[in-house]
């Protein structure tokens, strides 16, 4: 749902029995902040994966949306979750590599913006 937020989520999934979440990845719209209506779960046993995939969990209501749960898909060679995935496996990095990956910087940042914040 787009109103809900992080706490939100997880209280749903521990109010269904599911209460060991490791991590959470809810895309959110840059413009507006609202969460874009999907994201992944990671349970840390096996057990509330299944129990979140089971019809006790899978299409509860959840602030107004009936919600809809499946299975992660294998990430894909040739993207960016399944970059170590493919012919040449993960890309080798030059001796003493500092360089990172910053994603959802603000549309307005200068370069000097982030280096102030570093």
């Amino acid at each position: 749902p787009f109103t809900s937020t992080e706490d939100d989520i997880r209280a749903f999934f521990d109010s269904h029995g599911c209460q060991d979440i490791l991590q959470m990845r809810l895309p959110k719209w840059q413009d507006s902040g609202r969460l874009r209506g999907f994201g992944h779960v990671v349970f840390n046993s096996m057990e509330s994966k299944k129990r979140a995939l089971s019809d006790e969990v899978n299409g509860k209501d959840i602030g107004g949306r009936y919600i809809a749960i499946k299975e992660a898909n294998v990430p894909r060679p040739g993207t960016t979750a399944g970059a170590g995935l493919g012919a040449g496996g993960i890309r080798e990095q030059p001796e003493n590599c500092k360089t990172v990956f910053v994603k959802n910087l603000p549309y307005h940042a200068t370069e000097e913006d982030i280096l102030e914040s570093m």
